[in-house]
């Protein structure tokens, strides 16, 4: 009953967040139906390329520049994302579309949009070599959309630091 219970409100926060991200003015698959107690979304196929990939294949600062406003809009509109990593993004006829955002939040502290940014760049970290001169191009996209960046930015760093005290001890 636990699991039927957490799935159905997963199920629906996903449903809820994929509409808001849209409403931003943010890539997202629309909704066709969903049902919360069946565990069941039927959503648009988006024919793209997850940015996990573009980036193996060698990405530019364009693409991060997107994701970078993409996510400082989504943020500006008081949205969390919950599970931003490089899997999660897709490029699609050359726009940014946030996928799975099952554990996004509609009225978001600056604790979860710190959590995005710094889950976001460790997936980034980890996957890309030339990590340091393509993320220029992502904080410039994200500055550009996201009034209050200084105090997400901020607090993603804690977030970063307070990890790395837990990982030393």
């Amino acid at each position: 009953a636990l699991d039927e219970a957490i799935r159905a409100g997963r199920t629906r926060n996903e449903a809820r967040m994929l509409e808001a991200i849209r409403e931003a003015g943010v890539g997202a698959p629309r909704i066709y139906y969903y049902d919360p107690d069946g565990g069941v979304i039927f959503m648009e196929y988006l024919e793209g390329i997850r940015l996990k990939e573009v980036l193996e294949g060698g990405a530019d600062g364009r693409v991060l520049y997107l994701v970078g406003e993409a996510l400082g809009r989504i943020h500006s509109r008081g949205l969390s994302h919950g599970d931003l990593t490089t899997s999660n993004i897709i490029i699609h006829r050359g726009g940014v579309f946030f996928l799975d955002p099952s554990f996004g939040s509609r009225d978001a502290s600056e604790e979860e949009m710190g959590v995005d940014v710094n889950l976001f760049l460790e997936a980034f970290r980890a996957a890309h070599p030339r990590w340091e001169e393509l993320l220029k191009s992502f904080f410039e996209g994200y500055k550009e959309s996201c009034p209050f960046w200084k105090e997400v930015f901020k607090k993603a760093e804690e977030i970063e630091r307070r990890a790395r005290y837990v990982k030393g001890v």
